[in-house]
């Protein structure tokens, strides 16, 4: 059901053609929002730092693509999808955790970042019906996802936050990276 609506947005050409620059300028807010940690990270980690820009770039270049009938490796597409929908939820879970915080700093910008990753998580959802997992391709992207949550927690390329919540957000995310895509591919298994 879930697969045939979103093959049935992604047919709509005036829908695609909407959200490929909206993500594309989420995609720039997010570098702006970002430039201040970047300015302190080496460039060689700058892709481990700008989790959800990254993924909705991505999210940009596949409809894109997809658009213009180019075939894309299915990989890549699992991959987004999974980025999306884990950093799309872990942003919503930290503003809402540190709503006090944040609504402080900036409450318009805070306001807008709300609703536009609650889009990501919906975002992830399109994507299901584009690519087919496999056993091996489902490891790999589990992998790569507990790696990138070392990267943030134990290497420190974690978005600045305040620590409270910390611990709960590194269990948050490694149950995320392996259960998300666990669940993809019991729902979406062509092996």
């Amino acid at each position: 059901m879930i697969s045939e609506l979103s093959k049935r947005i992604l047919e709509n050409k005036a829908i695609v053609l909407f959200l490929i620059p909206i993500n594309f300028l989420g995609f720039l807010f997010g570098i702006y929002y970002y430039m201040p940690q970047l300015g302190d990270t080496p460039q060689y980690m700058w892709l481990l730092v700008i989790d959800c820009p990254l993924y909705v770039l991505l999210f940009s270049i596949i409809l894109f693509l997809e658009l213009l009938k180019k075939p894309l490796p299915d990989i890549l597409k699992f991959i987004t999808s999974v980025g999306l929908f884990k950093y799309g939820l872990w942003t919503v879970i930290v503003i809402l955790l540190h709503f006090d915080f944040f609504f402080s700093i900036n409450p318009l910008a805070y306001s807008l970042l709300l609703p536009m990753h609650v889009g990501m998580i919906l975002e992830s959802i399109l994507l299901f019906s584009l690519f087919r997992s496999t056993t091996p391709s489902t490891l790999f992207v589990i992998l790569f996802f507990i790696l990138n949550d070392l990267s943030d927690y134990v290497i420190g390329t974690l978005p600045r936050i305040p620590e409270t919540w910390v611990q709960l957000l590194f269990l948050e995310s490694v149950i995320v990276s392996v259960i998300l895509p666990l669940t993809l591919n019991f729902y979406i298994h062509r092996d």
